[in-house]
């Protein structure tokens, strides 16, 4: 199946084959989630806690998918070359072809568990995500990537609490949005002087 998606908690909500608090439900009688049951209200318990962290996943993963593959590209040597200004001027404008490409990030998102205004604790999750494109075309000025069209891609994903896989998507293709457009364009790493040396 491919699945048509620009954010991470829309490509992952799928994978789960029930609810994000049947993810958590492994979680039960880690240290985090002890803390926390300890702190509630009675009335409330290890249920409320499932289900108020469950409600706020989605907001941690809605994390843009375009930003985070451009950000796997962006100390690659053959971009970095473009921001040097003594040979691409600021406004000029280049299409760059990028072939087959690996991206691997990390992201460590933690969600605050606040009862009566206080903060009881904080869960910490980490997400890994590999994404293989075959091509993608960039357009860069200014020594910054204003847009990405990608190619076919390949993606995996895993969400992890306290060690635990939450939710788990295996390699699959991912049918990525034509263009992506950056409202805030990304930065390339500038090119180091040993760098410039090189290619002269």
């Amino acid at each position: 199946m491919i699945t048509t998606t620009g954010t991470v908690d829309e490509l992952l909500s799928p994978a789960n084959g029930g609810s994000w608090a049947d993810g958590l439900r492994g979680l039960n009688g880690g240290p985090v989630f002890a803390r926390i049951v300890k702190n509630l209200p009675a009335t409330g318990g290890l249920p409320a806690a499932f289900g108020a962290i469950a409600a706020r996943i989605p907001d941690l993963l809605r994390l843009d998918l375009g930003v985070i593959l451009v950000g796997g590209w962006k100390k690659l040597e053959e971009l970095r070359r473009y921001t040097d200004t003594a040979k691409y001027k600021p406004e000029e404008t280049i299409v760059v072809e990028l072939t087959r490409h690996i991206v691997s990030s990390v992201h460590k998102p933690t969600l605050d568990i606040v009862v009566d205004q206080v903060k009881v604790d904080t869960v910490p999750f980490e997400l890994k995500i590999t994404a293989t494109i075959d091509s993608a075309l960039l357009n860069i000025r200014g020594g910054k990537i204003l847009s990405v069209s990608p190619g076919s891609c390949k993606g995996s994903l895993e969400l992890k609490c306290e060690g635990y896989t939450v939710l788990k998507r295996e390699p699959t293709a991912i049918r990525l949005p034509g263009t992506w457009t950056f409202g805030k364009p990304i930065k390339l790493e500038p090119l180091t002087r040993q760098a410039k040396r090189w290619e002269l």
